[in-house]
């Protein structure tokens, strides 16, 4: 039995009408998703961290389409204000992907690390008994820079012979082994070398960590 065209009218438009509810729930659920991203996206420090909606904006495009989709097959044309609002969504949502991967990729590149100079070491070592080869480790770390951390920091001692060659290496931990921007770390620690060690040349270790 076939359809009365007066039927066919109000599925016409109760489509219609179903499509033009998903396409305002569509965009303003894509709208929030792209908002939050696009927000937190603006004021994340560089190098921080921000906020990808993902499933608001993944909901509010299937929303779309889904308006879309019902609006042609209800054979509606769609309206001036219509296209152009989808053109705006289109071209915004272009530019906040791009603007996203550069932000991405600006940030992915390894910053340079700060100059020695600003880990600076107050060295008081001594031979607390030469005869046995008692060598006391002892001092402080102090950490300049006003921004990077310094983590792992460790004090070698190589134990040389009358030629200069190393002849043992230790390791003293300095205590803490992460040190803040203007922070200090001390050690202190009494090693027994080898008896024909001619000297004792200690040197810092660690790794730069950024803000």
């Amino acid at each position: 039995m076939e359809s009365q065209p007066w039927e066919q009218y109000a599925h016409s438009q109760a489509l219609s009408n179903a499509g033009k509810k998903d396409l305002i729930w569509g965009f303003i659920v894509l709208g929030i998703g792209a908002g939050i991203t696009l927000g937190t996206w603006t004021v994340a420090a560089p190098g921080g961290s921000y906020w990808v909606m993902w499933g608001l904006i993944v909901t509010g495009l299937v929303g779309v389409f889904r308006g879309l989709y019902r609006k042609v097959k209800s054979g509606s044309v769609l309206g001036t204000r219509t296209r152009w609002i989808i053109t705006s969504i289109s071209v915004i949502g272009c530019l906040a992907w791009g603007g996203i991967f550069t932000y991405q990729h600006m940030y992915t590149i390894p910053l340079t690390p700060p100059s020695d100079s600003y880990v600076v070491e107050d060295d008081y070592s001594y031979w607390q008994d030469e005869v046995n080869s008692m060598f006391c480790v002892n001092g402080y770390i102090n950490n300049t820079h006003s921004e990077w951390t310094i983590e792992e920091v460790t004090i070698v001692i190589e134990a040389l012979d009358a030629h200069g060659n190393v002849m043992q290496e230790y390791k003293v931990q300095v205590i803490p082994s992460t040190i803040p921007p203007h922070g200090r770390g001390t050690y202190s620690k009494t090693l027994q070398l080898p008896y024909d060690c001619m000297e004792a040349a200690p040197r810092i270790e660690w790794i730069w960590v950024p803000p």
